[in-house]
């Protein structure tokens, strides 16, 4: 196994059930809060283009654009996920 193999084994083997009630409901708040500010950046200067330019190269529906409702393949939908989520920082 690869050193990044053995770091990354005991967070893989972590199970929904095996967290903490209070962990879970944060998570939840910090995702909900994710979607709202690249909701909120997709209106950004530079937002839609991204995302148009992104969705005329994707060939492969994976994953989705959240603020757009498309799927792309997934990388190209975390980069526009992670652009519009940072747009307004």
């Amino acid at each position: 196994m690869t050193q990044s193999g053995r770091l990354a084994a005991p967070a893989a083997a972590f199970r929904h059930h095996d967290l903490p009630a209070s962990i879970v409901e944060r998570a939840k708040l910090f995702m909900l809060d994710t979607l709202a500010v690249a909701w909120a950046g997709s209106d950004a200067p530079g937002g839609a283009e991204v995302h148009a330019m992104f969705s005329a190269e994707s060939s492969t529906a994976q994953a989705t654009a959240w603020a757009y409702g498309n799927r792309l393949n997934a990388g190209d939908a975390a980069f526009v996920n992670a652009a519009t989520a940072s747009a307004l920082d």
